[in-house]
């Protein structure tokens, strides 16, 4: 029994890492993260300040180890729109995401 529950966590696991890895790509391929991010009238200066800013002049597979240790720590950042605690985001809205689920 104990094997079986090892060999579920682990393939959770491997599936977590999986789906992460393609969700974060999937952000480069809908389009530039800094376009979204910026607002229209932003000048080039502007949105290289946002890249340095946000990390997002690295690498992407840096970028994704970065994003991997923050998520081991519980740390997602801040909302792009609200500028609060995308924890936080995520906490308040989780009552009703279970009940949904439920």
């Amino acid at each position: 029994m104990l094997t079986y529950i090892v060999r579920r966590l682990m393939q959770a696991v491997l599936v977590m890492v999986v789906m992460s890895g393609l969700v974060f790509v999937g952000l480069y391929v809908v389009g530039d993260p800094v376009s979204m991010m910026a607002s229209p009238e932003a000048t080039e200066l502007d949105r290289e300040a946002i890249r340095r800013n946000f990390g997002l002049d690295q690498p992407l597979w840096q970028q994704y180890v970065i994003f991997m240790a923050h998520a081991v720590r519980l740390d997602f950042g801040n909302s792009f729109l609200t500028g609060q605690p995308a924890m936080a985001l995520m906490l308040e809205r989780m009552p009703a995401t279970l009940e949904l689920a439920c």
